[in-house]
């Protein structure tokens, strides 16, 4: 425990409750997330420039969405259950422009070009960091969140590796 999370314990209720795992699993979305939008989105982020960005990459060559089966599977499976969006859907807190309609229609199967998925796929993401960094988050005291920070984690890494031209610093 460091410094901080030693004084979060002491005076944020529930925060005692996260585990190390989720702990770490929060940071390294900061950690990537940080590098993503350096490294991806010119230091800025946003639906329409993470969709011009999925074109420019899908021009340049086939996007490979089979590498991305496990994290769409996960997102599927909270999103969308029993022929129903679930109620975790709507906390993603969507804003006008977060091109909810395709997100929801990649969820639910019926869009299923690659990047349909990788843009939707990008999208939750990008909620997990909004509602994240913009408190949302802690409405629920950011428990039960490990998974979704693994799964945007792994998204976040292959994207990464694959355009993030991490070779050059």
């Amino acid at each position: 425990m460091n410094e901080i999370t030693g004084w979060l314990e002491v005076n944020v209720q529930g925060f005692n409750r996260l585990c190390e795992d989720d702990l770490r699993e929060i940071s390294n979305f900061l950690l990537l997330w940080s590098l993503f939008e350096a490294r991806i989105m010119d230091t800025h982020c946003n639906v329409s420039k993470i969709c011009k960005k999925v074109e420019q990459w899908e021009k340049d060559k086939p996007l490979d969405i089979i590498q991305f089966d496990q994290e769409l599977k996960y997102f599927q499976d909270r999103y969308f259950r029993d022929d129903e969006i679930t109620y975790h859907f709507c906390n993603l807190k969507f804003g006008k422009r977060d091109q909810k309609g395709l997100v929801r229609a990649v969820i639910k199967g019926e869009k299923n070009e690659p990047r349909d998925k990788i843009v939707a796929m990008l999208i939750i993401v990008y909620r997990y960091r909004n509602n994240l960094f913009h408190g949302e988050k802690w409405r629920y005291q950011l428990i039960d969140q490990i998974q979704n920070f693994k799964t945007a984690n792994s998204t976040l890494k292959k994207l990464l590796e694959q355009y993030g031209n991490l070779e050059n610093g």
